[in-house]
Parts: C-alpha cells; structure tokens; sequence
C-alpha cells in the first residue's frame, strides 16, 4: 500500500516513465517513442522517480529488516 503511494504520489511525467519501465517492463526507447520524448529525458525522469522512491520507502526497509532479523 505505501508503495503504490508513493509511486502515485510522483509528478505526472516520471510516474509515467516509473510505471512503463517497472510494471509494464517497457524499455527506456520504447517510453520515449510514445510519451514523445528523448530517451535522455526518460532516464531523467526514471531517475528522479527512483531516487524519490528510495527516500520516501527507506524506512520501510529499515523496519522490514529488524523485523526478519528478529525471527
């Protein structure tokens, strides 16, 4: 659930480009030739939405990992 939410809490733009790379497996030329735009935006975009994931869900990880340690 936090996951879809950050993922849907992105700009407009880089969540498009997440969604077709991570849940569609579109590949970076792919995404470019329909949004219609440079394959340099697309891994802009793919990295300022990785890059806002990784901050937004680190403490999950956190939690997750004290969580299973415990076990």
């Amino acid at each position: 659930k936090e996951i879809l939410s950050a993922i849907n809490d992105l700009p407009d733009q880089s969540r498009k480009v997440f969604k077709m790379s991570y849940l569609y497996e579109m590949k970076n030329k792919e995404i470019a030739d329909i949004l219609g735009i440079s394959l340099r935006t697309v891994e802009a975009h793919m990295y300022k939405a990785l890059k806002y994931l990784r901050g937004r869900l680190d403490p999950l990880w956190a939690i997750l990992f004290l969580f299973l340690w415990r076990l």
